[in-house]
């Protein structure tokens, strides 16, 4: 039996809504990513250095951990289309990236034009 035209429509509507909803899924896990690490720098903002770069790590190595996670736990019990997720998840990450970047830079830049170290003194050190 020969396909009808308007079935392979349906195929192909079908795999266009797949491809959307993979993109949506990638950019929902960037973005809920850049917030987890946006929170992250927040709370570790003005500690000592040491324990920004400390807990800035960890909670990258888990926010990756996490994002893996999510990825297979989709591809293991969606359809969604692999390529546009992957695809949505790295553009997003990227960007995400570039505004942080940009926005940490724009902070560190506003204290210290106005005298601050952006570092919180620690008791027991001499100054």
């Amino acid at each position: 039996m020969v396909p009808t035209p308007r079935r392979m429509e349906s195929s192909s509507d079908e795999g266009t809504i797949l491809m959307w909803q993979g993109v949506l899924c990638g950019i929902a896990l960037g973005l809920v990513n850049g917030a987890a690490a946006w929170f992250t720098i927040r709370l570790t903002w003005g500690q000592s250095p040491a324990f920004f770069v400390k807990a800035f790590l960890g909670g990258m190595i888990v926010r990756l951990i996490a994002v893996a996670g999510v990825a297979i736990l989709l591809f293991q019990f969606t359809e969604i289309s692999k390529l546009a997720f992957t695809i949505a998840l790295a553009i997003t990450f990227l960007v995400v990236q570039v505004l942080e970047i940009a926005a940490i830079v724009r902070r560190r830049t506003r204290e210290v034009a106005d005298g601050g170290t952006g570092v919180v003194e620690q008791s027991g050190e001499s100054g």
